[in-house]
């Protein structure tokens, strides 16, 4: 037997898992005290938010138009732009070609499936430009909507639901150029 491949009766890739969700129980914990007891309070709601009745709670009217569309400031990154067209995307520091399936890649952490939930990449196909970008992200708005209109984690946590209506509403402009409305 290999000395040390073995601390106390335990393999060390099975370590491994332990510390991540320790350093992400320390990440979760790490704050003001309100920020904390906001993270629990969301924490202890998603039970809610999963049962049929919570949609009923939901508003039903949905607006036509908007008064105003902020725009994004931040540039974006023209070549992962045509990454993106090409299937690929680097996300969180990770790249995944041809995510299947999209929107929960088998391949992907948390972390990666944050930042896809959040779609701070429009700015890249912003930044790529054209209508074939345009219509990449008119399409992948569209299939997000038609696939989460129920609540899931990752993204509905709070701060991905606020990064995406941001990126959707800074990007419009963008996005919703040329389209039909229906």
């Amino acid at each position: 037997m290999v000395a040390g491949a073995f601390e106390g009766g335990r393999s060390a890739p099975a370590r491994r898992p332990r510390r991540r969700r320790l350093n992400e129980l320390r990440r979760f914990l790490h704050g003001p005290s309100d920020q904390v007891l906001g993270r629990l309070a969301a924490l202890a709601r998603q039970p809610l938010f999963r049962l049929p009745l919570y949609r009923w709670t939901l508003a039903v009217r949905t607006p036509t138009s908007l008064l105003f569309a902020p725009t994004d400031p931040w540039p974006g990154d023209a070549a992962a732009g045509q990454d993106i067209l090409n299937g690929s995307l680097t996300l969180a520091g990770r790249r995944i070609d041809q995510p299947d399936p999209f929107w929960d890649p088998i391949e992907a952490d948390r972390d990666w499936c944050r930042a896809l939930h959040g779609f701070d990449w429009l700015r890249d196909l912003r930044a790529l430009g054209g209508d074939s970008a345009r219509r990449a992200a008119r399409d992948l708005v569209a299939d997000w909507l038609d696939r989460h209109g129920r609540w899931s984690a990752p993204a509905w946590e709070p701060a991905v639901t606020g990064a995406r209506l941001a990126s959707w509403l800074g990007n419009y402009d963008f996005f919703a150029a040329s389209a039909q409305v229906e």
